[in-house]
């Protein structure tokens, strides 16, 4: 709730690393958690900041615009919080930056967040 960023997952924040944060998407994107229920609530400046900061250092390692879209191809048959669904193989555009539940059938990260 501080904005204190925690590195997770074996081999280090710096390094290409697999998560097991966005099922079915694991292996093209990388996962930034901020603990806390952001249903209702906002989460604190500090903490948005540091998911901003991150996101930018990890985006300006390939030049990849925080703006923009990507294209990912689903690793798993899948459905997200609105109820899209799709098939192993499928080709998806998300933005770039984008949350939990776009692509799981998650509140993750909460409409406050």
């Amino acid at each position: 709730k501080c904005g204190t960023i925690y590195e997770g997952r074996k081999g280090g924040v710096g390094r290409p690393v697999m998560g097991a944060h966005a099922y079915g998407f694991n292996s093209e994107t990388t996962g930034v958690s901020v603990l806390g229920t952001y249903t209702d609530t906002a989460p604190s400046q500090a903490a948005m900041v540091s998911v901003a900061r991150i996101a930018a250092w990890k985006l300006g390692q390939y030049g990849v615009d925080p703006a923009g879209t990507t294209t990912l191809t689903a690793g798993a048959d899948g459905r997200n919080y609105t109820g899209k669904t799709w098939a192993s193989g499928a080709q998806l555009t998300f933005p770039t930056i984008h949350g939990h539940r776009d692509g799981y059938n998650t509140q993750c990260p909460g409409n406050a967040l």
